[in-house]
């Protein structure tokens, strides 16, 4: 665990320094990340998950394995809608993407669109993820909980945004639903990731009990949205 959290505390050092480095060149000019929305496009996108640990500022899934730890953890949590027009741009194990807020569910945002790192990327028609995050679907919506970085070089905003876990932090939702699903992986053959089709899936995972509380998550984020009392166990 100590080897795990000094780990942590580099990486995120590293992608504040990325951010504050090249986001200056995201500031002037985006270039879409067409490889990602070509990815997002095939019937079976082929994607790398590795489960070993969380990197950045991710929390680690046991670190918030109930729902009142994730939306205590949480510095915002919103929904939001990832557009087709929505800009995309490929960094370093990552994804830049552009979200519009449709509403604040905790805390608030500074303007109707901010900007979510999305911890994977594509290339080589192979996607590699951290942990169990999958990519925002083009034309949908989300319930996002998400952390805070203080970056002001997109678009003149105060922050950017990270989810607060790569297992736990984004929901699909239609018609205040959540319509997202989790992806078991039955085996890892013997190593820590594995090439899988996730398209239509929030997470991608080789464990039982993050599954499960995803699927127990979903229940309290579909109150949560419909403005009902939280029970936060």
């Amino acid at each position: 665990m100590k080897k795990i959290k000094i780990f942590v505390s580099l990486f995120l050092i590293i992608g504040v320094s990325y951010c504050l480095v090249y986001g200056y060149g995201t500031k002037i000019s985006w270039k879409d990340d067409t490889d990602a929305r070509i990815a997002l496009e095939q019937e079976n996108l082929k994607m790398v998950s590795i489960d070993i640990m969380e990197a950045e500022s991710f929390l680690l899934p046991e670190e918030v394995n109930t729902f009142k730890k994730l939306y205590e953890s949480a510095d915002v949590v919103v929904h939001v809608r990832m557009a087709a027009e929505g800009k995309r741009t490929k960094y370093t194990q990552c994804t830049l993407s552009e979200v519009e807020v449709i509403d604040a569910l905790k805390g608030k945002t500074e303007a109707n669109s901010i900007f979510v790192f999305e911890p994977i990327y594509t290339e080589n028609g192979m996607s590699r993820a951290e942990g169990a995050y999958c990519y925002m679907e083009d034309n949908a919506d989300y319930v996002l909980f998400l952390r805070k970085i203080k970056c002001s070089l997109y678009e003149k905003q105060s922050y950017v945004y990270l989810p607060t876990t790569t297992a736990f932090s984004k929901y699909k939702i239609r018609n205040n639903h959540v319509i997202g699903k989790a992806y078991l992986r039955e085996q890892d053959n013997g190593i820590p990731y594995d090439a899988i089709s996730v398209v239509g899936y929030d997470i991608s995972t080789n464990k039982k009990e993050i599954v499960k509380q995803y699927e127990e998550n979903s229940k309290s984020v579909e109150s949560l949205i419909r403005g009902e009392k939280l029970v936060k166990k």
